[in-house]
């Protein structure tokens, strides 16, 4: 009994310590395998560390090349603005260049078209000139200092206004007009004439016509007789004042109203010229050059002598002679030249009929004379007297030139 307890004890401790064993045989494997799974896992860890690191790198690696490619589209989206930028400075400063050059070359255009107008209105100018007569000749305003060489209207009383007249003057080369009572203003007003009835409205456009044509209303006459004298005098006076004229040339009937002129001539500030016609006509009262003189003489040279020397010439008087007789006293001149000693003689181009016009000039010239000197060459046919007046203009400042020049001589010598 004993014996198979020791044995079954000892089978029991034997299979005890071979479970034990097999126990810690079995917790070795398990702790191995654990070890090994630890290891293994370990492994994963450092597999999934590094695939992690892996992906870290990527993604870094990604991010920094996602911000170099920022950084790059940055820049090229700067550059790009930059270039835009600097493309329209270019074009801006480009644009501006262009503009002041496309300025300049208006401005250049603008001053070539006003040279170009400066240079036809020299040409017409010019070929006015030519046409004047065939030598040289030059019909400037007042070639002769202090001489005021102009048109008596009268020239063109033929069918012509006085608008007319003043731009033919103004055509001519001349400045100075002489107006005469009673000729048709304008064809714009066929019924209106001029004289000192003339409204406030149409003396304004009269003195802006002859603003525009650059030509000075230099005297008025002839004023005849008038009816209500001392009332219609002194509207003309007014009228006179009104449109700045400095002389009035009168030839009244009767010498007593002369006093009325007189007296106005005081008032207003204006001279009077006593006017001259031939003496074959019958109402003719002051072609005696004598005669005018001592009337000048009584009113102290406010009333004036206005030598008509073509009328002195068709009175058979001696121009010359006459004019010296009225020396001191001569307001102005009409100049016109004839082709006899007879009343209603033909009007002739200066220097070709009776009137010694050389010796005219040089006498005024002599006396020192200075103001306004009118032309009259009254035409039926104004083709030719055109020509003929050009002509005559002409041959006045050729004349008038020489004597210019001797002046200067003169000048220098006493010098």
């Amino acid at each position: 009994m004993t014996k198979k307890i020791w044995i079954l004890l000892i089978i029991s401790i034997s299979f005890l310590s071979s479970c034990n064993e097999a126990q810690n045989t079995a917790t070795k494997c398990s702790l191995a395998k654990k070890k090994t799974c630890s290891q293994a896992k370990k492994k994963e860890c450092t597999k999934v560390k590094v695939c992690n690191n892996k992906k870290k790198c990527s993604l870094t690696k990604k991010c920094d090349q996602k911000k170099s490619c920022d950084k790059k589209k940055k820049s090229c989206e700067l550059k790009k603005t930059c270039d835009k930028a600097k493309t329209c400075d270019k074009a801006r400063k480009s644009c501006e260049v262009k503009k002041k050059c496309d300025k300049e070359k208006s401005c250049a255009e603008a001053k070539k078209c006003a040279q170009k107008k400066t240079c036809d209105k020299k040409k017409k100018s010019c070929e006015l000139k030519k046409k004047c007569c065939p030598r040289k000749c030059s019909a400037k305003k007042d070639v002769y200092p202090g001489w005021n060489l102009g048109i008596q209207a009268w020239s063109f009383h033929t069918g012509f206004t006085l608008f007319e007249t003043i731009d033919k003057t103004s055509e001519l080369g001349l400045g100075w007009i002489e107006a005469y009572p009673g000729q048709p203003l304008c064809s714009k007003y066929p019924d209106v004439n001029f004289d000192h009835t003339l409204s406030a409205e149409l003396r304004k456009k009269t003195k802006c016509k002859l603003k525009k044509a650059g030509v000075t209303l230099a005297a008025y006459g002839v004023v005849m007789q008038v009816e209500d004298e001392p009332a219609k005098w002194r509207q003309i006076f007014e009228f006179a004042k009104d449109m700045n004229i400095k002389v009035i040339a009168v030839e009244p009937d009767e010498e007593a109203t002369l006093d009325i002129v007189y007296k106005l001539c005081k008032e207003f500030n204006i001279k009077a010229a006593i006017h001259n016609h031939p003496k074959q006509r019958p109402w003719s009262v002051y072609h005696n050059p004598e005669k005018v003189l001592g009337l000048a003489k009584k009113y102290d040279g406010t009333i004036g002598v206005c030598a008509d020397v073509g009328h002195w010439a068709r009175s058979g008087y001696d121009v010359v002679e006459s004019l010296k007789k009225v020396e001191g006293y001569i307001t102005y001149i009409h100049i016109k030249d004839v082709e006899a000693a007879e009343s209603r003689s033909k009007p002739v181009p200066l220097g070709t009929g009776i009137v010694n016009v050389k010796d005219v000039l040089q006498e005024l010239d002599r006396q020192g004379f200075k103001g306004p000197i009118s032309i009259e060459y009254p035409k039926k046919d104004w083709a030719k007297g055109l020509k003929d007046m050009k002509d005559s203009i002409c041959y006045f400042n050729r004349k008038a030139k020489k004597l210019k020049s001797r002046i200067r001589l003169r000048r220098t010598s006493i010098e």
